[in-house]
């Protein structure tokens, strides 16, 4: 299951963290500096395409280790996260660059040995898992997954809507510690 993040505890880490207004411009090496052992990271893109190598890359060279990885579909990075000891945790909905080519052997591997920790979710619940802890909430209702082996693999939980008495599933919040995202264009700040 996901870990557990108090959202209130989040939330408030979030509202009192400061954001000055100063140039934020850096390398990617300089960036990747702020990732630590055990952090988190949300990767952007999906699948090969927009995917911010760069910066993982540089993350990579840094040599940390334990980190959990989450992103909505993953492909390479996943591989090369596992095979140089980095990664211990993915949370995707999964892994590889298309379905004729099947399971990727490396991730595979890691995961059927029990080397790595694999949660997988739909792609619109790990959307809705990043939306929850965006908001500063535990959950957010939908009903993706329902009925599903996934729900019952990954201990999806369920509510009762106060409105229509239907049952949908919650989706517990995801908190990433860092976010890694490939953009057009950005300002210093």
């Amino acid at each position: 299951m996901a870990q557990r993040v108090a959202f209130r505890e989040a939330r408030q880490e979030r509202e009192t963290s400061q954001r000055p207004v100063t140039d934020k411009r850096m390398t990617a090496a300089q960036a990747m500096s702020l990732v630590s052992d055990g952090d988190h990271i949300a990767i952007g893109g999906t699948l090969y395409s927009r995917t911010p190598m760069a910066l993982l890359f540089a993350l990579l060279r840094l040599r940390r280790r334990r980190l959990t990885l989450s992103r909505p579909l993953a492909c390479y990075e996943i591989e090369l996260f596992l095979a140089t000891g980095a990664a211990e945790r993915i949370i995707t909905s999964w892994v590889g660059i298309g379905l004729p080519w099947g399971l990727p052997p490396v991730f595979r591997h890691y995961v059927e040995a029990g080397a790595a920790a694999y949660e997988e979710w739909s792609h619109l619940a790990i959307g809705l898992r990043y939306r929850a802890g965006a908001m500063g909430v535990p959950f957010l209702p939908g009903m993706t997954m329902l009925g599903s082996d996934i729900a019952r693999q990954v201990g999806l939980r369920t509510v009762t809507c106060p409105y229509t008495g239907e049952q949908v599933a919650a989706f517990p919040a995801l908190h990433p510690d860092v976010a890694l995202i490939h953009a057009h264009r950005a300002d210093m700040y």
